[in-house]
C-alpha cells in the first residue's frame, strides 16, 4: 500500500484518471485485440485504437483517440483514417467524455491532497503538555503512567493532619469549617475531579490523533484499489479491492471510554461523595454512532467501480465526521457537568460554596462546641506552606494544559467536520478547565493568607476570642451569614482570585453549532 502524503496521492490519482479512462474506452471489446478483425477500442501506446470490421480494397479504417498522459491530464482528440485519403484534422470528440471523468475523481480525491489532512504524530506535543499536566495532579500512583507527585504530600500528609491525623482532638466551629472547605477529603476531591476533566481532553487528543492513524492509511487503500480495479476493467477482467475495513469511530468510541495519552487504562477519580468512579462515568458520554461498512472497490465496468469508489470515500468522511461530532458531544457533556450550579462544588474550592456551618451532604452540625481546640502552629503552617504550594500547583497544572492548544487539527473542509473537526469544542473546554484550575489556586494561595491571620488572632485568644476572630472568619465564610449582623460577601469573578460563595455565576459550555451537516448535524466554527 502507498504511504499518504500529498504528494504522492495527487501522483496516484493521476494514474487513477489514466486508467479511469483507459476502462471508459476499452469495456466494450467484443473480439480480439490486436488491432485487426472485430474488436473495440485498444490502447496501443498514447492512443485508443479501433479498426473497422469491414475494410477497403487499400486496408482497414481506422479510428483514434489521443490517450491521457501518466498525470491523467489531456487525451479525447479524435480522428478517423481512411487508406489512401488525405490526413484528417482532430476532433475534440472525447474531450468532455474524459473531464466529466477526471471530475468525478477529483470530487473523490481533491479534498485530500489539495492540503495535507492532519498528521497524527503532531498530535504527540499536544498530549504531552496534557500529560504533564495530569501527571501534577496525580495523587495515587497510576501504574507507569503517572506516579504520585507533590499533591499526595501535601494533600494525604499536611492535610490529613487535621481531620484523622495527629490532631483529631481538634474542635470548634472554625475548625471544622476549614476542613469543610480545605480539609484532606475535599481538597483530594477537587484535584482529583479537575484531573478527570484533563484526563477528559487527553483523551479527546487522543480519540483525534486516532481518527488520522486510520483515515491516512484508509484513503490511499481506497487509492490504490480504485487503479487496480480500473486497469482490471481496461484489460477486459475484474477485481476486487483489500477488504476496507478501517476503525474510525470504534478506535475513538474506545479511546473516549477508558484511555488516557498512551493507552493507559483511566485510574478512578474521587467524586462529591468521595467514591471512587471511572472518568467515562463521571462525565457520561454521547450514543456512539454506527460504523460504515463500505463494501470493496470492484466491478466490471468503468461505472461499477467509479461508484464503488465513490461510495467508499463518502463512508470514509462520513465515518470521520460522526467520529469528531462524537468528541465533540464527550466535550461538551463534560464541561456542562463540571460547571452545573450543582456540581461545581466538585471542582472548583470556592465556586459556589464557601465556608458553611452544616454539611449538606453528612447533615453534621458544626455550629457546636463553641469552644477552640487545635493547634495554631500547624494552622499557620498550613495556611504559609500547604494551601500556597497546593494552588501552586494547580495554577502550574493548568499553565501547562494550556499549551495543549495547537492547529493540528486543520484540514480541508471538504473532509470530516469542517476545517477544524472538534477543534472549536476542545479549545472551549481547555479555556474553561484552565479558567477553573487557575481560580481555584489563586484562591487557595489567598486562603492560606487569611489562615495565617487566624492563627495569629487564635495565639492571643481571651474572654473576646469569639468577638476576636468573628471579623476574621467572615473572610473565610464568603457568601454565608450566620448570625446577626453577619453580611454575605458578594461571589466575584471567578477569575480574580478572591473567594466566591454560593450563587457564584457558572461558566456554562457553549460552542453554538451552525446547521446543515450531515444528517442535520451541526457545521463547527
Amino acid at each position: 500500500m502507498s504511504e499518504y502524503s500529498t504528494g504522492t496521492l495527487k501522483t496516484l490519482v493521476g494514474k487513477i484518471k489514466q486508467a479511469a479512462i483507459d476502462a471508459f474506452m476499452c469495456e466494450e471489446t467484443w473480439g480480439g485485440s490486436d488491432g485487426v478483425g472485430i474488436s473495440g477500442w485498444t490502447i496501443q501506446g498514447d492512443l485508443y485504437f479501433y479498426v473497422h470490421p469491414t475494410s477497403g480494397s487499400f486496408g482497414p479504417i481506422t479510428e483514434e483517440v489521443t490517450r491521457p498522459g501518466a498525470d491523467g491530464e489531456g487525451g479525447g482528440r479524435w480522428k478517423m483514417r481512411v487508406p489512401m485519403a488525405p490526413d484528417p484534422d482532430e476532433e475534440d470528440r472525447y474531450v468532455d467524455d474524459f473531464d466529466s471523468i477526471r471530475r468525478r475523481i477529483d470530487e473523490v480525491f481533491e479534498p485530500w491532497f489539495t492540503r495535507e489532512i492532519p498528521d497524527p504524530d503532531a498530535f504527540d506535543a499536544p498530549i504531552g503538555h496534557l500529560q504533564a499536566a495530569i501527571a501534577d495532579l496525580t495523587l495515587n500512583s497510576d501504574g507507569e503512567e503517572f506516579s504520585a507527585g507533590d499533591i499526595r504530600a501535601l494533600i494525604r500528609t499536611q492535610l490529613h493532619r487535621i481531620n484523622g491525623g495527629d490532631y483529631t482532638g481538634w474542635s470548634g466551629k472554625t475548625v471544622r469549617a476549614f476542613e469543610n472547605s480545605y480539609g484532606e477529603v475535599r481538597c483530594a476531591t477537587v484535584t482529583q475531579n479537575q484531573r478527570a476533566l484533563l484526563t477528559r481532553l487527553a483523551q479527546a487528543l487522543c480519540a483525534e490523533q486516532q481518527i488520522w492513524f486510520e483515515a491516512r492509511p484508509a484513503i490511499m487503500t481506497i487509492a490504490d484499489g480504485a487503479l487496480a480495479a480500473f486497469n482490471a476493467v481496461a484489460k477486459d477482467g475484474d477485481t476486487e479491492s483489500a477488504a476496507l475495513a478501517w476503525k474510525i469511530v470504534s478506535g475513538v468510541t474506545g479511546i473516549i471510554a477508558d484511555a488516557v495519552p498512551g493507552g493507559k487504562v483511566i485510574s478512578k477519580t474521587i467524586s462529591a461523595a468521595a467514591v471512587a468512579m471511572d472518568v467515562a462515568k463521571l462525565f457520561g458520554t454521547p450514543e456512539p454512532p454506527s460504523e460504515q461498512k463500505p463494501g470493496p472497490i470492484s466491478g466490471g465496468s468503468f461505472e461499477a467501480v467509479m461508484s464503488s469508489l465513490e461510495e467508499a470515500e463518502r463512508a470514509l468522511g462520513l465515518d470521520i465526521y460522526e467520529a469528531e461530532y462524537y468528541v465533540w458531544e464527550t466535550l461538551k457533556k463534560a464541561t456542562d457537568l463540571a460547571s452545573r450550579d450543582d456540581r461545581i462544588d466538585d471542582f472548583h474550592i470556592h465556586r459556589g460554596r464557601g465556608i458553611r456551618e452544616r454539611d449538606d451532604q453528612t447533615g453534621t452540625d458544626w455550629s457546636e462546641p463553641n469552644s477552640l481546640a487545635f493547634n495554631a502552629d500547624l494552622f499557620e503552617e498550613i495556611g504559609r506552606y500547604t494551601l500556597p504550594s497546593l494552588g501552586a500547583i494547580l495554577v502550574g497544572s493548568a499553565d501547562e494544559a494550556a499549551l495543549s492548544k495547537a492547529s493540528v487539527w486543520e484540514r480541508d473542509y471538504r473532509v470530516g467536520w469542517g476545517t477544524r473537526g472538534a477543534q472549536s469544542g476542545y479549545e472551549s473546554s481547555l479555556d474553561w478547565a484552565v479558567q477553573l484550575m487557575r481560580s481555584s489556586g489563586r484562591d487557595l494561595v489567598e486562603a492560606g493568607e487569611h489562615c495565617m491571620i487566624a492563627a495569629g488572632y487564635i495565639r492571643t485568644a481571651d474572654e473576646e476570642t469569639d468577638r476576636a476572630f468573628r471579623a476574621q472568619y467572615d473572610k473565610l465564610d464568603v457568601g454565608v451569614t450566620d448570625y446577626a449582623g453577619d453580611t454575605a460577601l458578594p461571589a466575584p469573578d471567578p477569575d480574580e482570585g478572591t473567594l466566591a460563595g454560593p450563587g457564584a455565576p457558572g461558566d456554562p459550555y457553549h460552542v453554538p453549532p451552525r446547521p446543515g451537516g450531515p444528517r442535520g448535524r451541526p457545521i463547527p466554527y
